[in-house]
């Protein structure tokens, strides 16, 4: 599937209008925020009022706009005051009827095109890609997402688009993959034209335009189960909403492939363990062969503490695929991070790895944090300098290029690399959460 899918990838100005926008949502704004707190505490719990707007300064360029009118700078001064608010639909409402938009606009175009991304309200963010590149034709970045947004629309649109953010370094390969399946196109896009344009967009992690290719396979074929499969996965990865989908899918084809993603969705979106290991075995018992089942197997077993079950199961997917690295970069993982068995099989199992892919940074990294937990300190630092070298930005191999700093008597470079990872990641899950406990452990 993935080879063939490879193969083939848009009032008036004046002082009296503007003083008409002025009291239709400028003011019920601010009257919203002087408004008396309701005694209810669950309104004010819940109320999107519940920061108050710098009202001084508010009512201050409001004055000054009833002396003078409406200036650019008067009205990114409003822009800015409504978005500090978190009022963006306002901001929206502004801007939308603002005819004499210029370059210092930019900054507010794009928060309100990445809001609109964000809440999957595609017409509004077109329209505002429409404005910023009417305001700076040449820009990379918002001819290849509105490029984006257009191909799943009219993919003839698209195409002055992706051959403008092609110029671009940033995103000439996207470009080419994409424009390759659009050459692939019917004359009238059939349902697998759009899942295959919705398979290259999750390979490229286009969230949106994967979304928006698998409805429109669906809107020609309702009963089109691999888009229901896919666009499931690919809702998961945008909000987590992914289910109803892959229900619909399972319904129609209880195939290896439906489990599959079922799986991933009960393990990484519900935290539902069990589950998901009740639906990969399934899943695995309807695809004995399948590598990948074993090792997202593994990865649940692993995320349970089982490790002698995940240990099993990564080893499957291994003989199942000994020369295909990804399975080899899972499990040397594993062992790595779980600590498991290095002075025995892990280490063995790590060093296989190395010797497929002695360049991949994810393999450097588990053998350099194997040697850490076997106090091999000069192996585990040089392996550790050499992911960095290829990947000096790499999380899991800060985290334990920490370690390290640490075991070596360097507890500031400690806590700048951890606190880089927490930075990255965040502090909730994962390294990012490791790492923010080792950092409350070196701060006390």
């Amino acid at each position: 599937m993935k080879s063939n899918k490879i193969a083939l990838v848009r009032f008036f100005q004046s002082r009296w209008f503007w003083g008409f926008v002025f009291v239709a949502v400028a003011i019920p704004l601010l009257y919203a925020n002087l408004r008396p707190i309701s005694e209810s505490p669950s309104s004010q719990t819940n109320s999107p009022t519940a920061t108050l707007i710098p009202n001084d300064e508010l009512v201050l360029l409001l004055a000054k706009v009833d002396r003078e009118g409406w200036t650019p700078a008067y009205r990114q001064a409003y822009a800015r005051l409504m978005t500090e608010q978190g009022n963006l639909p306002a901001v929206n409402a502004f801007i939308s009827v603002t005819t004499d938009l210029t370059v210092d606009d930019l900054p507010i175009l794009w928060r309100l095109s990445e809001d609109a991304l964000s809440q999957r309200d595609w017409s509004t963010a077109t329209t505002h890609l429409q404005q910023i590149l009417q305001l700076n034709p040449q820009d990379a970045r918002a001819s290849y997402q509105l490029a984006l947004l257009l191909a799943t629309e009219a993919p003839s649109e698209a195409v002055p688009y992706l051959e403008q953010a092609a110029l671009s370094t940033e995103y000439a390969d996207q470009v080419r993959t994409i424009q390759g399946v659009l050459a692939q196109f019917s004359n009238e896009p059939t349902p697998e034209d759009w899942r295959t344009l919705g398979l290259v967009c999750m390979d490229l992690v286009e969230w949106g335009c994967a979304e928006r290719a698998f409805s429109a396979a669906l809107t020609m074929d309702s009963l089109d189960w691999q888009s229901y499969v896919y666009r499931g996965y690919v809702r998961d990865q945008i909000a987590g909403d992914g289910l109803t989908d892959l229900e619909t899918a399972l319904a129609l084809n209880p195939s290896g492939l439906t489990y599959y993603f079922l799986g991933l969705h009960y393990r990484k979106i519900e935290q539902n363990l069990q589950a998901a290991r009740d639906v990969l075995a399934q899943a695995y018992a309807l695809d004995p062969t399948n590598p990948a089942l074993a090792a997202e197997l593994g990865s649940t077993y692993q995320e349970s503490s089982e490790y002698a079950a995940a240990e099993n199961w990564y080893s499957l997917a291994v003989s199942l695929a000994p020369e295909d690295v990804r399975w080899q970069r899972l499990r040397a993982a594993f062992y790595a991070d779980a600590n498991f068995q290095l002075d025995e099989v892990g280490l063995a199992a790590i060093q296989e790895a190395y010797a497929l892919a002695p360049r991949d940074v994810d393999i450097l990294t588990s053998m350099g944090a194997a040697y850490f937990w076997l106090f091999d300190r000069e192996q585990a630092r040089s392996f550790l300098q050499q992911a960095l070298t290829i990947e000096p930005n790499n999380p899991r191999t800060r985290y334990y290029f920490a370690l390290q700093l640490e075991r070596e008597g360097d507890t500031q470079g400690a806590l700048d690399s951890l606190t880089f990872v927490v930075q990255t990641l965040g502090p909730d899950t994962g390294f990012g959460l490791l790492a923010a406990r080792e950092i409350q452990r070196l701060s006390r």
